[in-house]
């Protein structure tokens, strides 16, 4: 009977957790831009930030999306000013994708979220030993798989 009332508290308690990252979450999603961006938007901007002059096609098989998906996400955030396209000096049929100084602000700003979810993390963490953390990593692990079976 102890086990069900404390998988009860620990189902509360994360729904809890991850209702109030949500709250958090939103908060941040400008990176100190004009724009509100999607994840998917952030994630793109994120890519390309990290892997200079990429094209449309390695983009497409590293995030695992479609070559269209990803041109349509190109062509809206150029239109936004994050994003600049280019002709390859090295192969002038291809047109490389760079971020712009806006493009580079929420690169820079998407870097500081993660590092302060980073040192948020480190913070809850300070008094767990490896053990623990390493369990609680097992723990949301897990969590993950069972609801990416539920989705899929």
């Amino acid at each position: 009977m102890e086990q069900k009332n404390g998988v009860k508290k620990l189902s509360r308690q994360l729904l809890d957790t991850i209702q109030q990252f949500n709250c958090y979450d939103r908060l941040t999603r400008s990176f100190g831009t004009d724009h509100v961006l999607f994840l998917s938007e952030i994630h793109l901007i994120d890519y390309i930030g990290s892997h200079r002059d990429c094209y449309i096609s390695e983009i497409a098989r590293e995030l695992q999306v479609t070559k269209g998906a990803i041109s349509q996400m190109v062509k809206k955030l150029e239109r936004k000013g994050y994003l600049i396209k280019a002709v390859d000096t090295g192969n002038k049929t291809r047109m490389v994708v760079r971020l712009s100084a806006k493009g580079q602000i929420a690169f820079d700003g998407h870097c500081r979220y993660h590092n302060r979810l980073d040192r948020d993390l480190a913070n809850a963490l300070q008094d767990f030993t490896d053990e623990e953390t390493a369990a609680v990593c097992q723990f949301l692990k897990r969590m993950e798989e069972q609801w990416k079976q539920h989705s899929d």
